[in-house]
């Protein structure tokens, strides 16, 4: 699944001349935002130093746990976005890193081994803008809705295109997240990153790309927080509509939802049809409720 150990140093090496810097480790800052993660951060950053990053970056939004004391343990910068929402803290982070290359890295995602040099070498000989990392999903539960959740995103993974675009386990240069912005509208509606940023791209003719490098994601679900996401969702659809004039099928809940119940039964897993459902029913409520919030201020 991964490239044996030595091949991932003398890439690294190379990757390192290439880019004519000295460095203890790859030119690549790690960004981690995190809020309230001390159930993954610890593993996430054992990870993310064993890819030989050259720096990484905590940007936290006001955790009432142990995360940044556990951060600490490790060789990190931390800041704060001051609870100002995690598409502030993003950029925040993207603006205080300081090498040539920049990596986002959710608290909740684990990097395979050697997947930051990976990416790296595959950014560059694609001739790629923003590469991101193959997720694996799985979870510290085995409920229903959990388990719905890690399935529904790898049927996904299964038929992601080439130029998919995600910000939990990404790549790309630092002075595209500064160039093309990663703040959404108002800074808050966090999910807005990836899709503002890649239709951003494909204005501009850019390419976005799939790495072969692995991460791991964490899934842990509840009805009540399948809910409340896809309420979420719907209301970032809303936002996308209005903010970029463009047709977008996850835009519209009634029509992802209803590709994933007919992918269901022709797959077989007829288990799955009351998630889907939900998800519907929850998406339309809060794409109904963002419509009638939209303001100037989210265009």
């Amino acid at each position: 699944m991964f490239l044996p150990q030595l091949l991932n140093q003398r890439i690294a090496a190379r990757v390192i001349r290439t880019a004519d810097i000295t460095l203890s480790g790859l030119p690549i800052s790690v960004v981690v935002t995190t809020k309230d993660a001390a159930g993954t951060i610890n593993e996430c950053l054992s990870a993310i130093f064993s890819n030989s990053p050259g720096e990484v970056i905590i940007v936290d939004g006001k955790s009432n746990d142990e995360t940044i004391e556990i951060a600490r343990k490790y060789p990190v910068v931390v800041l704060s976005d001051k609870g100002k929402g995690l598409s502030h803290a993003r950029q925040l982070g993207a603006e205080a890193a300081t090498q040539t290359f920049l990596s986002f890295v959710n608290p909740d995602v684990v990097l395979g081994s050697g997947s930051l040099s990976r990416m790296l070498v595959e950014l560059e000989r694609g001739n790629c803008t923003v590469i991101h990392a193959r997720l694996n999903s799985f979870g510290k539960q085995t409920g229903y809705w959990e388990l719905c959740q890690q399935r529904q995103h790898d049927m996904g993974e299964e038929k992601r295109k080439g130029d998919y675009l995600g910000i939990l386990a990404c790549l790309m240069r630092r002075e595209t997240a500064i160039n093309f912005g990663l703040d959404s509208p108002d800074r808050m509606h966090a999910q807005l990153d990836d899709i503002s940023l890649e239709i951003k791209l494909k204005r501009a003719g850019l390419r976005r790309c799939t790495s072969n490098a692995t991460a791991y994601h964490y899934w842990e679900s509840t009805a009540r927080a399948v809910s409340r996401h896809r309420m979420h969702d719907g209301k970032m659809a809303a936002l996308i509509l209005f903010r970029f004039g463009v047709f977008r099928v996850e835009a519209w809940p009634f029509i992802a939802s209803f590709y994933w119940i007919l992918h269901s039964l022709a797959t077989r897993q007829a288990r799955m049809i009351p998630y889907f459902v939900l998800c519907g029913l929850m998406q339309t409520v809060g794409f109904l409720r963002g419509l009638l919030t939209i303001n100037n201020r989210d265009l």
